[in-house]
Order: structure tokens, then C-alpha cells, then sequence
């Protein structure tokens, strides 16, 4: 695997803000870069040192001051190989949530309503009689 470093492109907090808001996900050490993304609400994994900076508290996987964040650390000095062997296991089952979650909300029937007062229908088969013998009473009159 290749990393690349990407900041000379963004020297400023601006420019750097604006490309972590696009990104699903921000996997860092602890910098600037990782109290920013957790500033401005960005999707966080941070790997601290076993001795972390006061943000990160003593413990635990989550910090009181970035609800986005979530905290990799170290069990001792040095030990950053078990800090990112969990987060690429963490990663790993966090694309496979993903790929579960895709493929459901493709074989899921979308729900629409042509216009106030009509039935709704399902395009996932494209029978609208069939389609509202089957919706549920809750999702009456909701567009997906």
C-alpha cells in the first residue's frame, strides 16, 4: 500500500478543511489534522500514543470533545503495529457494512406517490396494485 502525502496542496486550514469534509473517512496520528476533521464534525480515526495529548483522554475509544471521533491507541510505548492492525480490521468490516448495506437498499422496493391524494406504488416491480397490498400502513404518503 502506498500513502500519499497530500498537504502541500492545502496549505492552509480553509483549503484543508473543505477536502476533509469530502472525504468519507479521515485516518490519522494525532495533528492539527485530526483536531480539525473533529472540529468541524468529519469522520475521525485517530491513532494516539500510549501517553496521549489531554483531548484524547487516558482511556476508551471516544473523546468528549470530537463526537466523531473515534480513538486507536496504544497499549504501550512503541506499539503502533497492534494500533493499526486494528484499524485496518476496523476498516475492513466498516467497507463490508457498506457493501451489506448497498446491496440491500438496491433489492429494496422504492416507495413514490405520483401526486397528493394518489396511491403510492413501488418501481421495484412495477405492479402499483401489488405494490400497495404490500406497503406497510407507516409508509403511506412517504417518498423515498
Amino acid at each position: 500500500m502506498s500513502i500519499a502525502d497530500l498537504s502541500p496542496g492545502f496549505p492552509t486550514f480553509a483549503e484543508q478543511a473543505s477536502q476533509l469534509m469530502a472525504l468519507d473517512l479521515v485516518v490519522t496520528v494525532d495533528t492539527a489534522v485530526a483536531n480539525l476533521a473533529g472540529a468541524l464534525g468529519a469522520k475521525v480515526w485517530v491513532a494516539v500514543p500510549s501517553v496521549p495529548d489531554w483531548r484524547w483522554t487516558l482511556d476508551g475509544a471516544l473523546t468528549p470533545w470530537y463526537p466523531t471521533a473515534r480513538v486507536y491507541r496504544q497499549s504501550r510505548p512503541g506499539g503502533w503495529r497492534d494500533v493499526f492492525r486494528t484499524m485496518a480490521a476496523d476498516l475492513s468490516a466498516s467497507l463490508a457494512g457498506r457493501r451489506n448495506d448497498m446491496m440491500a437498499l438496491r433489492a429494496a422496493p422504492v416507495w413514490t406517490r405520483t401526486s397528493p391524494g394518489a396511491p403510492a406504488s413501488s418501481s421495484f416491480d412495477g405492479d402499483a396494485r401489488a405494490a400497495r397490498s404490500r406497503q406497510p400502513a407507516s409508509v403511506t404518503g412517504v417518498s423515498r
